[in-house]
């Protein structure tokens, strides 16, 4: 276990590392400055504002500050507001979005293994395509469209929540069903695939020549396995959660981390994007060792893989 931890930690280490090089080389090659966008900022202004960021340095030295600041936990000031640090806005956020992800996921699992065992279970059959076709509208089904259309005909017309605000819990519940909605088509094809696979497993026609009931199969022995794709899926998925949605997160009107990097890249304010970026790729590394120890526990001979 400890060397498991010690190696999955010096692997995030790593990709945390690339992501930070390869975001300042993307932000370096823009064609624009951050401070550019403001026409009426006088060039002396300007030239206060490239020196106090760093960037009338050199590239190296520029990459070097970025590298000492993150290492150090000590992120830079925001660009575009001032008096604010990039730690002090993601942790405003974070708390936001994650209280939007975590009912997202359980609504995404609540509707999407029900859906997917049933598909199959019983193939080929109305049960089987009413079941695809909903996984299949989840997945298709971009949030652009769907966030505006619930927020439209449930909020607006029928008037049982609010379409915007964040102050109540009662706001968080039309823009956790509509993500857990979309999540719950993969959801829903990953059990499908999984229990079909499973079901014609030896040990499964196995457990059924011991005379154990379909029940019994479908929920002591196969379900369990059938659910490691869904599994796997849950880190990367939490993670992009987590990060928030901008699309849903500006149609519901909830400030949280999706809103800021969106506003960040459209701002020029290379130093919260950064900051976001990073913040989601450690996020995407601790996700995943807490999906590979839950994939251990539930299938031991699965192992820990370092």
């Amino acid at each position: 276990m400890l060397y498991f931890l010690a190696s999955r930690t010096l692997q995030g280490i790593v990709v945390v590392f690339a992501v930070l090089v390869l975001t300042f080389f993307l932000q370096k090659a823009s064609p624009a400055s951050p401070f550019n966008s403001d026409k009426n900022l006088p060039e002396e202004q300007r030239a206060r504002f490239e020196a106090y960021y760093g960037y009338n340095l050199p590239v190296h030295e520029q990459l070097w500050r970025v590298i000492k600041s993150y290492a150090t936990f000590d992120p830079p000031d925001c660009m575009k507001k001032p008096g604010r640090g990039v730690g002090e806005v993601i942790m405003q956020a974070f708390p936001v979005s994650l209280a939007i992800a975590i009912p997202s996921l359980l609504i995404a699992l609540a509707l999407g293994v029900p859906l997917g065992a049933i598909a199959a279970l019983k193939p080929h059959t109305l049960e089987d395509r009413t079941a695809t076709f909903l996984a299949t509208l989840g997945v298709c089904l971009p949030s652009f469209v769907l966030g505006p259309l619930v927020a439209t005909f449930v909020g607006l017309k029928l008037g049982w929540f609010n379409v915007a605000g964040w102050m109540d819990p009662s706001d968080w519940v039309l823009p956790a069903c509509t993500l857990g909605f979309i999540y719950s088509g993969y959801v829903a094809r990953l059990t499908r695939g999984g229990l079909r696979e499973t079901l014609v497993q030896d040990f499964v026609r196995t457990a059924r020549a011991k005379g154990v009931s379909e029940r019994g199969v479908v929920f002591r022995h196969a379900l369990k396995l059938a659910c490691l794709p869904v599994i796997n899926f849950l880190g990367p998925a939490m993670a992009g959660l987590v990060s928030g949605s901008f699309v849903i997160e500006t149609v519901f009107q909830i400030p949280g981390l999706g809103q800021h990097f969106v506003s960040s890249a459209f701002e020029g304010d290379h130093n919260l994007a950064m900051g976001i970026t990073l913040f989601f790729a450690i996020l995407v590394v601790v996700f995943n060792v807490f999906v590979d120890l839950i994939q251990a526990a539930v299938n031991p001979r699965i192992g820990l893989k370092t």
